[in-house]
């Protein structure tokens, strides 16, 4: 139980701290208002795109490979 409340903990903090960190930078750089919104936007197209190329690349490598081709095709990014 502990275990599933730290990850929770964890996995909020990993969504939030670049979106307050963006609107910190951009309140610092005294940018329009308007312009967050947009810059979000694209942000979560950008997400949005890689999330399909990876499942498009885990697909093509556990057909390829077997189940465990997705995590191995993932190490040298990991390593990166």
């Amino acid at each position: 139980l502990a275990g599933r409340v730290v990850g929770g903990i964890g996995t909020s903090l990993l969504a939030a701290a670049p979106e307050a960190w963006l609107c910190a930078e951009h309140a610092r750089l005294s940018l329009p208002a308007a312009s967050l919104g947009g810059i979000f936007g694209w942000a979560y197209f950008g997400d949005s795109l890689v999330a399909i190329a990876s499942g498009q690349v885990a697909s093509r490598a556990a057909s390829a490979g077997g189940p465990q081709a997705p995590f191995l095709a993932s190490l040298p990014l990991l390593a990166a």
